[in-house]
């Protein structure tokens, strides 16, 4: 079955409501299936914030009135410390990020929070799963709080060199090599969630926090012109 994916959020929207088509009204509409991970990570380039491919095990879509409107990937993670540092070496090759997750605008609220949970359902139960909310974009991490995922503390702070407010890892590669353009700027700080998916937190070596509010924002020094999510 061909679905229509990597559109602009403007065009779907045309194409589902611009002939008088029904809009979505509530989360229960929308229909998540296992996806390609081609069609997944061309979906979430084009429309997730970050606009750039990432590894890739686990990929799903959410779609309405058979039009993708959504999409999660999960993947390992880069950072050979974060792997096992959640549950030890020894439980390494258990842990796996949620990556990437993205849903129109125009989705039902709380339609993330359902995603998330109806795909931790299809997931192996020895899984380990990590994700970040970043302090950025005014993210808290509702949707993992929302779906019992334990906080587990911030990011360590990180230095990225940039080129004209892009990360490195956005910047063609014949590009970098000029210097004289890239400068270094300190990533933002990430609220971390985790979520043994059978339940059995004896393992987990992070201590578990008290999740994380919106004036924390406020103290690791945000705006309040997000959206808390």
């Amino acid at each position: 079955m061909n679905y229509c994916v990597g559109s602009l959020q403007e065009k779907h929207q045309t194409r589902l409501f611009g002939d008088g088509g029904a809009i979505p009204t509530s989360t229960h509409q929308l229909i998540f299936k296992k996806i390609r991970r081609t069609s997944a990570l061309r979906f979430l380039i084009e429309n997730h914030y970050l606009h750039r491919s990432a590894p890739v095990s686990f990929s799903f879509g959410a779609f309405f009135d058979g039009f993708l409107v959504g999409a999660l990937t999960i993947g390992k993670p880069a950072s050979h410390t974060l792997i096992e540092g959640v549950a030890g070496k020894e439980n390494a090759v258990r842990v796996f990020e949620l990556n990437r997750l993205y849903l129109f605008d125009f989705i039902p609220k709380n339609s993330e929070s359902r995603f998330i949970a109806w795909v931790c359902k299809q997931l192996p139960k020895e899984i380990i799963l990590v994700s970040y909310a970043d302090s950025a974009f005014g993210h808290i991490g509702c949707v993992y709080q929302a779906n019992g995922w334990k906080y587990t503390g911030t990011s360590t702070p990180f230095i990225d060199w940039t080129m004209n407010g892009k990360d490195h890892r956005s910047i063609p590669k014949h590009k970098r090599s000029d210097h004289s353009k890239l400068y270094s700027i300190e990533r933002s700080k990430k609220f971390r969630y985790v979520k043994f998916l059978n339940k059995d937190y004896s393992q987990l070596k992070y201590k578990i926090l008290p999740y994380p509010k919106r004036k924390d924002l406020f103290i690791m020094g945000r705006t309040n012109d997000f959206n808390v999510a």
